[in-house]
């Protein structure tokens, strides 16, 4: 009788201990692990503020084992080397634009012009493009937590308002890649490279008519101060991500990766997509009060800007296709979010 209890012990031991080794993932335990994070806002910004307000939910509900050490507004680096030191390990998680790193081939359907609006709407296009396996620049390096759609960006002028299509004739503008000066270029400007923190005195000297950027972008930058005029039209949409390296992710067990999951996909649809939406109102009448004018373009003339840019959806699938890409599978996507 005893020798019989005694094996079915050792049995349901085996059962448990295959079990545990056969689910992939860490068991759980009383390791504490600390995560460094880093982020491209300032501290003061609602941003940092949702971070570290979602950190310290994330130790509280892991009774101290799961740790978010943040640095914000990239004190850890230039947008490059804090990418080199995330895929490498040296930085556990971290948010960023793909037009900070500027090798996302398949997120830069972003830039195309005029080609995707909403916020909701490009969250939701990321993340189908995401679990079709067809975002390798991401899937390769880490587990994505939140897509966080920024709203779009628009032409800021120091002169005067465009009202025409002549009006962008000979225009010298800048925008935040290569395929916002292609856009630049087919509207009848000149793309002029110019560094974020040099476009005010661009503007102000004449190197620069106008800028291509965000109105949340414009204010922290007090592109104000010379950028005038704002076109309230997105001429391409931004999207930044918060994510975690997939080695750091791995080493989480099994009930912390589940937390942190849930806890990012809580404080994106309670928080974040909420106050997106309501900032940029807020950002519009602070512009406003520095003393820009905001106006919308005719109907004629977003037609013919929309007519020129037009074929730039071809050079983007041309570039897929040179990255190696299957440009039809992710056509067969983003069409679905199109207009």
């Amino acid at each position: 009788m005893k020798k019989r209890l005694l094996s079915l012990l050792l049995a349901l031991v085996m059962i448990f201990a295959l079990a545990a080794c056969g689910s992939g993932k860490p068991a759980a335990d009383n390791t504490v692990y600390t995560l460094k994070v880093s982020t491209t806002r300032g501290d003061n910004t609602w941003f940092a503020k949702m971070y570290n307000d979602m950190a310290a939910e994330l130790k509280e509900k892991s009774n101290g084992r799961l740790v978010l050490e943040m640095y914000h507004n990239n004190t850890l680096g230039a947008p490059a080397d804090i990418w080199t030191m995330f895929t490498n390990g040296g930085i556990d998680m971290l948010d960023m634009s793909p037009g900070m790193i500027g090798s996302f081939t398949v997120s830069d359907i972003l830039n195309v012009p005029f080609y995707l609006d909403g916020n909701e709407n490009v969250a939701n296009m990321m993340w189908d493009l995401y679990n079709s396996g067809l975002l390798p620049e991401f899937t390769d390096n880490m587990k994505v937590l939140m897509y966080l759609p920024a709203g779009g960006v628009e032409l800021f002028t120091a002169k005067k308002p465009i009202e025409s299509m002549a009006d962008l004739k000979g225009i010298k503008a800048c925008g935040s890649s290569a395929m916002m000066s292609m856009c630049i270029e087919r509207l009848g400007g000149t793309a002029v490279a110019t560094m974020p923190t040099e476009q005010v005195m661009s503007l102000t000297q004449g190197v620069l008519d106008g800028v291509i950027t965000g109105a949340n972008f414009a204010e922290i930058m007090s592109l104000y101060e010379a950028g005038k005029y704002m076109m309230r039209q997105n001429i391409a949409m931004s999207c930044m991500f918060f994510g975690i390296n997939n080695n750091s992710y791995n080493k989480l067990p099994a009930d912390l990766q589940q937390l942190l999951t849930d806890t990012c996909s809580k404080w994106y649809s309670d928080y974040y997509i909420k106050t997106i939406e309501s900032e940029y109102s807020g950002v519009l009448d602070r512009l406003k009060g520095h003393g820009v004018t905001i106006y919308e373009p005719s109907a004629e003339l977003l037609a013919d800007m929309k007519a020129a840019t037009a074929d730039l959806i071809d050079v983007y699938k041309g570039k897929l296709t040179d990255a190696g890409i299957d440009a039809d599978a992710v056509m067969a996507v983003v069409s679905k979010y199109a207009g």
